[in-house]
């Protein structure tokens, strides 16, 4: 066998390997550019959400990404905080008493439920790229359910409190089903 066709044979065995772990059900959404609320001084881009995209892996992982308008804070910045993943799931009641809210948010690599714990698992936060990030974890993290819904946040805090800069979609969720 030459050389050539070696390299051919390995090429294809690695695309292959690659397919199988490729993201099995994928969505995605655009958010309108230019909608942020409550922006900080300077209307800063990196509060912009411009893409929304959410599905699976083949091995069952879930995976989303969000895209900013600007360059997208990194996990860990001390500039400011990347978008945030909120996680719906319907018909869950939270485990921890006096919260209101059966909601998981994906934060500083783990997901917590009611925002603030207590955490139910660990999440891979990657910065894809200046504008796109990645988060990938488990769905035993929110029990497992055969469907929920998702939005990102960019959060902040005016006078008034907590306030979102933008959201996508700028209401509910978008849906995904599991396998």
């Amino acid at each position: 066998m030459t050389r050539r066709a070696l390299t051919l044979i390995v090429v294809g065995l690695v695309s292959l390997a690659c397919a199988a772990i490729a993201i099995a059900d994928v969505n995605s959404a655009k958010d309108p550019s230019g909608d942020v609320k409550h922006n900080p001084a300077g209307d800063d881009s990196r509060y912009d959400i411009v893409k929304v995209s959410y599905g699976h892996t083949t091995d069952g992982k879930l995976v989303n990404k969000v895209k900013v308008k600007g360059n997208v804070f990194a996990p860990n910045s001390k500039s400011g905080s990347p978008p945030l993943l909120w996680i719906d799931v319907p018909g869950k009641v939270a485990s921890r008493a006096g919260c209101n809210y059966s909601d998981y948010f994906v934060i500083d690599s783990e997901v917590d439920e009611c925002g603030d714990g207590p955490k139910t698992g660990d999440a891979k936060i990657t910065k894809l790229d200046a504008h796109t990030l990645q988060l990938v974890f488990a769905p035993a993290a929110i029990g497992s359910p055969a469907k929920y819904g998702i939005a990102f946040v960019e959060e902040g805090s005016n006078a008034k409190g907590l306030v979102f800069f933008d959201r996508a979609p700028d209401k509910g969720f978008f849906q995904h089903k599991l396998p």
